[in-house]
């Protein structure tokens, strides 16, 4: 995926866009993956002290990486790329290639559900047709089938909490009559926030060398998506019941949010409080996530990326080295 621009084009467009911008399912176990597994265990392989260095944005409320910038530390962390930035003063506090494009797998569905929220209300009925059938293995699904009565509401959290390709993709077709033309809502918005090195053909992340971001793109899209409490809300969802008809049979799923911090499997760090965030995997996206927290001594709030780290663990593990760091400013 080497689609660099030039240092200056690239800088240029950010410094423009930030001048202007800122303004089954079953019972229980409803989700249906095939092959692959998920590990609780942490295995604890990054630097616990190191120095840190501060990148001030320009703008009050909207931490700047500029294209070119150096990294934080090197050697610390093992993922792809990585960024922490105090949104309450606008500060980068840390970053790993921020700007490289990479695969985000379902981290694309903050976007779908902030895209989704804006454009039409959650009581709407879904629209579910053919094109919810995925045929890839290793696909995490909330088995939503053609004829199946469901609000936008319902799919979101399948989307959102458990996400579910098969519920973004309903999401998708139910706000934009298709996934071309909801991806083309998606590419609109995310230019409108300033992420102008970002490109998406699909409501899901599943892996198309046409459908990418970076983890300050990630940074930007986040940071406007938790501008709506209806989003936040559902992304800080634990455990989501609900039900649904299909045909003569009354459908009841509980999906429980993957993201470990949320759901209780990994703690945050002492003095740190985790908000929402989201989750994200394939092979060639690795593990994603990106998380809200808030300091408990300060109550600054922080967004914090991690894209292609190597393992589940590793992720985590990564993630908590970030959060540490917001809980010690």
């Amino acid at each position: 995926m080497n689609r660099r621009k030039t240092g200056f084009l690239r800088l240029f467009a950010l410094v423009i866009t930030a001048m202007t911008v800122m303004t089954g399912c079953k019972n229980e176990t409803s989700a249906v993956m095939k092959g692959l597994s998920i590990e609780n265990n942490i295995a604890y392989d990054y630097v616990l002290s190191s120095s840190l260095s501060t990148v001030k944005g320009f703008a009050s409320e909207l931490g700047v990486s500029a294209a070119g910038s150096a990294n934080t530390e090197e050697g610390v962390l093992s993922a792809s790329a990585a960024i922490l930035v105090d949104i309450t003063k606008g500060e980068v506090l840390y970053q790993k290639n921020p700007h490289l494009k990479l695969y985000p797998a379902s981290t694309t569905k903050v976007l779908t559900g902030m895209v989704a929220l804006e454009n039409a209300e959650l009581d709407k009925l879904a629209a579910i047709d053919e094109s919810i059938k995925i045929d890839e293995d290793n696909v995490w699904i909330c088995d939503f089938r053609v004829g199946d009565v469901v609000t936008l509401e319902q799919a979101l959290y399948g989307a959102i909490v458990n996400s579910g390709n098969d519920a973004a993709i309903i999401v998708a077709t139910t706000v934009a009559g298709s996934v071309s033309a909801f991806s083309d809502l998606m590419n609109k918005r995310a230019l409108e926030i300033g992420a102008t090195n970002s490109h998406f053909v699909n409501p899901h992340g599943l892996t198309n060398e046409q459908h990418y971001t970076t983890a300050y793109d990630l940074y930007l899209i986040f940071n406007e998506a938790i501008k709506n409490d209806e989003f936040v809300k559902i992304a800080s969802t634990v455990k989501y019941s609900t039900s649904f008809t299909r045909g003569k049979y009354t459908i009841v799923p509980t999906w429980t949010n993957g993201n470990q911090f949320i759901n209780g499997n990994v703690s945050a760090p002492t003095g740190i409080n985790v908000i929402c965030g989201k989750t994200g995997y394939t092979e060639a996206a690795g593990y994603c996530l990106v998380i809200l927290s808030e300091s408990q001594t300060t109550g600054h709030r922080f967004i914090s990326v991690i894209l292609n780290a190597p393992s589940r663990d590793s992720l985590y593990n990564q993630m908590s080295y970030l959060l540490e760091k917001a809980a010690n400013q």
